[in-house]
């Protein structure tokens, strides 16, 4: 094969999941060939046997990166950008999965009409998985307005609205990206990819659901408890840091700060805490206050949900 582009999918035990990521991936209608890079984390659960059993179905499809040990997230997608062959790289989280068997095709003739692009996002329903509830096309009900173009300070300064399975990307503008994240603790793989992308290119998003982004309870971006969550506030608070200076912006400390602390209360009023919002807001009624608004956004939001 001469694949057109490399589909990069992160595993590691998700045995419930991986089917249904493999299916919807095996399922594009393109015109052009793709391979299926996976990267199997050493799970403990039967995900690698679920996935040995696709590969022995289409071999040529599939190209395996087996980690002998748990080696992490970061660690397990580098390995798999490594071995890529792709013009382009689309990425599919495990326990994600694509909706539209149109997806890649759509995202290639996107950037193939759109030199100065580098990447491209979709819209995606949002399936909360504990409440067995789907969110339809979240970006156009929720977010509204997704930044496009040039978006290296909205990404450093906002928040960041682009979902990695949503992504397909130029192959060739992530030697950088590939350089840093060996070198730097960030605990986490996409903002640090958008950044080094949106350095080099524009962003495009096409406001059409493709894929469905799975929230459980536990995940790489979903943790168990607040200290947790915070901690991983304050390594994303410490990544803008770094690539702010790396770039050469010369970075607002106290705009970054500011975005620090309304993750952190956004965090702690989505959990009700009310003891950690009285602690990072200095106020016992601006805690309440915060919890309060959180609860009303919650019940409208609870409206636009399908089952």
């Amino acid at each position: 094969m001469n694949p057109l582009v490399s589909v990069v999918v992160p595993s590691y035990n998700i045995e419930g999941y991986i089917s249904q990521a493999l299916q919807g991936i095996l399922m594009q209608k393109t015109p052009f060939e793709f391979e299926i890079v996976v990267g199997e984390d050493c799970s403990t659960d039967t995900t690698r046997r679920i996935l040995m059993e696709y590969v022995e179905r289409e071999p040529h499809r599939f190209k395996l990166v087996l980690q002998e040990r748990n080696v992490g997230l970061l660690r397990n997608f580098l390995d798999m950008l490594n071995v890529c062959t792709g013009t382009y790289i689309a990425v599919c989280d495990g326990d994600d999965y694509w909706t539209d068997p149109e997806k890649l095709r759509k995202q290639v003739d996107f950037l193939e009409s759109h030199e100065g692009h580098g990447i491209v996002f979709t819209d995606a329903d949002v399936y909360y998985q504990e409440e067995k509830k789907f969110v339809r096309a979240y970006d156009k009900r929720v977010r509204k307005n997704i930044q496009q173009g040039n978006v290296l300070s909205s990404l450093l300064y906002g928040p960041n609205p682009y979902r990695v399975s949503t992504s397909l990307f130029r192959s060739s503008l992530i030697a950088e990206y590939k350089q840093i994240l060996p070198t730097r603790d960030f605990h986490v793989n996409d903002f640090p990819l958008w950044m080094t992308l949106a350095r080099r290119a524009l962003v495009g998003y096409i406001p059409q659901p493709m894929a469905v982004y799975r929230i459980r309870a536990r995940s790489w971006s979903h943790f168990g408890t607040l200290e947790e969550v915070i901690t991983f506030c304050r390594r994303k608070h410490k990544a803008c840091l770094f690539f702010a200076e790396l770039y050469g912006m010369n970075p607002d400390t106290k705009r970054l700060r500011r975005k620090y602390l309304r993750d952190v209360i956004g965090e702690c009023a989505q959990r009700r805490s009310l003891t950690m919002l009285r602690r990072y807001t200095g106020s016992l009624a601006l805690g309440i206050m915060i919890i309060g608004r959180q609860y009303l956004v919650e019940l409208a939001y609870s409206f636009k949900k399908e089952s």
